[in-house]
């Protein structure tokens, strides 16, 4: 019974093996595929409310002009410029990794 299991152990070894060294081997091509595509996912959420701001503003510039021309509205700019700038930065922190 001990000696079958051996030879089984044996069996498995190579093949466990071999997988490990494609995996050493594909794993730095997939790991660019997944971090341009991070990349690009983050280009685009981080543009989004940009575009979206842009757009409004030429469909609707009086839905817009209480933002660009109030006390308040120039205080919800800066906080939103804030925190999408905050969101940019953790966005790049998680993507830039060494391949």
């Amino acid at each position: 019974r001990s000696a079958s299991m051996w030879a089984s152990c044996s069996m498995v070894l190579p093949y466990s093996r071999q997988r490990l060294w494609t995996a050493r081997i594909t794993s730095p091509s997939q790991t660019r595929t997944v971090s341009s595509e991070a990349k690009t996912s983050a280009m685009i959420i981080g543009s989004l409310p940009f575009l979206v701001g842009t757009g409004l503003f030429f469909i609707n510039p009086d839905y817009m002009n209480p933002l660009f021309h109030t006390t308040t509205g120039n205080i919800l700019i800066a906080f939103g410029l804030f925190w999408m700038s905050c969101g940019i930065f953790v966005m790049k922190i998680m993507i830039n990794f060494k391949v």
